[in-house]
């Protein structure tokens, strides 16, 4: 389930940049506009759940701040690139081949069913550790971003 639909769009003033993963802002990214150009104000209305209307100015702002500075940080870590115009950008070609990828069902069934949590944990970890620069940061992320879900659950001590 991603951040948004999490989230109640009622209250927008809720949702936070950080709601969203990684992988969450690529496959938003390619909604809006595939292997295009997206810019940063129209990432920016979309994750934020903003009418693009000229009262919501300044609210509009600073979500664009908020988005373009998420968008500087994949950068740098290759999932997108910076595209021609201020406040562009487009899904790296790393970036798409990790946001297309998905486990084969019997491996994702298999997940679902193990009791072997420990064992799983362990087989990732040691695919992070030999996975290349862009690979092995996107799934560190990952992981970080689902740990610290996990650990706003109500129930977690």
């Amino acid at each position: 389930m991603s951040a948004a639909e999490q989230l109640s769009l009622d209250h927008a003033e809720t949702i936070r940049i950080s709601d969203y993963s990684d992988r969450e802002l690529l496959g938003i990214m390619w909604d809006l506009a595939g292997s295009g150009v997206v810019t940063s104000r129209e990432l920016a209305v979309r994750l934020f759940a903003i009418p693009d209307l000229e009262e919501n100015t300044e609210q509009i702002s600073h979500a664009i701040r908020c988005a373009g500075s998420r968008l500087s940080w994949m950068r740098r870590y290759g999932l997108v690139e910076a595209g021609e115009g201020k406040g562009e950008w487009q899904i790296s070609v790393a970036g798409d081949a990790l946001r297309r990828a998905r486990l084969q069902s019997s491996v994702s069934a298999g997940i679902a069913k193990t009791e072997a949590a420990l064992d799983l944990a362990n087989q990732v970890g040691e695919k992070l550790v030999k996975a290349g620069v862009v690979e092995g940061r996107a799934m560190q992320r990952e992981l970080t971003f689902q740990i610290n879900r996990r650990k706003r659950q109500p129930w977690y001590r």
